[in-house]
């Protein structure tokens, strides 16, 4: 079922929320930066976090993937490399890696996000193990999610977790679970 955050919705207090990484990515580091190319959507800097901001005021117990973390160092990692790129020319990632001070504000910005996130959810408890892996096969298949997404599909599963606020459509799929969005009509 998908609602939507830019209409009126009551939050339960207490309810168990999962926050999908891009929602994360938003909230604690595309809202600090200025971009000159592919900005993010007025809608996922404001709405997103103001949801959020409510589901907290309403009690609701928000929760994130400790696998969120690889997920959300890449995108933030590419992101400083094409801000990079965009004023220095064009630098492999590789590259752009080993230069010192660029890779020193990476970590930086990294670590910034992580302790936003672990100062406003709890994690997920998540046993990765041969049979994990094997049900993560059929949740793919199943409902056409990438490997990210059906580990924290799983993780929810697990830990009776069915509300969602992501901005990935591929999660309406999946039967059971409450999505909270507002993509763009």
């Amino acid at each position: 079922m998908f609602l939507d955050i830019r209409k009126p919705i009551s939050i339960e207090s207490g309810g168990k929320y999962f926050i999908d990484t891009n929602v994360w990515y938003w909230m604690t580091y595309i809202s600090s930066k200025e971009f000159i190319a592919n900005p993010p959507e007025e809608y996922q800097v404001e709405t997103y976090p103001a949801f959020v901001e409510k589901a907290l005021d309403e009690n609701a117990e928000l929760y994130y993937s400790p696998l969120i973390l690889v997920e959300l160092a890449r995108l933030i990692e590419r992101s400083e490399h094409a801000i990079y790129k965009r004023y220095n020319g064009e630098l492999s990632i590789k590259r752009f890696r080993k230069i010192a001070g660029e890779r020193k504000a990476v970590i930086q910005e990294i670590k910034s996000a992580w302790d936003t996130i672990r100062s406003m959810a709890a994690p997920l408890a998540v046993s990765v193990d041969c049979a994990f892996s094997e049900s993560l096969l059929d949740v793919i298949e199943r409902y056409g999610l990438d490997g990210y997404d059906a580990v924290y599909c799983r993780a929810m599963e697990e830990n009776g977790i069915i509300n969602i606020i992501t901005d990935d459509k591929d999660f309406r799929a999946v039967d059971g679970f409450k999505l909270y969005g507002c993509y763009p009509t």
